[in-house]
């Protein structure tokens, strides 16, 4: 009787090239890969962080802005009784003579008729150095009759490096 094939190749013992090939672990490339992926995620994840905190703080900003130019615009309550002592320029709109020029800015400045802006102090506290606030009356209808037509008040706030604006109008009759 022959004896089979695989009896008759001699077994090769195992070598010191095989039982480092067999091995468990990590090779300097695999971590240096991982870490390299690892360090990207987390930069991404970082700056996605930085971004969504720079949009809340703009949020809040406006929204302080708009509560400002709200409450400004609350203190009109009623119809301006000076209004019938104004002028109107070219383009029809309400211009004080007696701060200068009519011609320089449109509408009227109703802060020096009585109508109070939110304390200077506590805008800049929570606005910024660089923030403004305006309450002007305009004459959408023309001037031909002012005391009868609506007139439009609007309550600005300039904010931020940029300019930022937040602005409210109503309509008085």
């Amino acid at each position: 009787m022959k004896t089979p094939i695989r009896s008759r190749i001699p077994r090769r013992p195992a070598t010191v090239d095989m039982r480092f090939a067999a091995a468990e672990g990590f090779t300097i490339i695999e971590v240096l890969v991982t870490i390299a992926v690892l360090s990207i995620f987390l930069f991404g994840f970082f700056q996605g962080y930085l971004a969504l905190q720079a949009q809340r703080i703009d949020v809040a900003r406006q929204a302080r802005a708009s509560d400002i130019a709200y409450s400004n615009l609350r203190e009109v309550t009623s119809r301006p009784g000076q209004l019938t002592q104004q002028v109107c320029d070219t383009n029809a709109n309400i211009m004080d003579l007696t701060i200068g020029n009519p011609t320089t800015e449109p509408g009227l400045d109703i802060t020096s008729y009585g109508y109070t802006l939110q304390s200077s102090t506590t805008v800049h506290q929570q606005l910024g150095n660089s923030a403004t606030q305006t309450l002007v009356a305009y004459a959408p209808a023309g001037c031909a009759n002012l005391t009868t037509n609506p007139i439009k008040i609007v309550s600005t706030v300039t904010y931020g490096t940029s300019g930022n604006k937040v602005t409210h109008a109503i309509y008085i009759q």
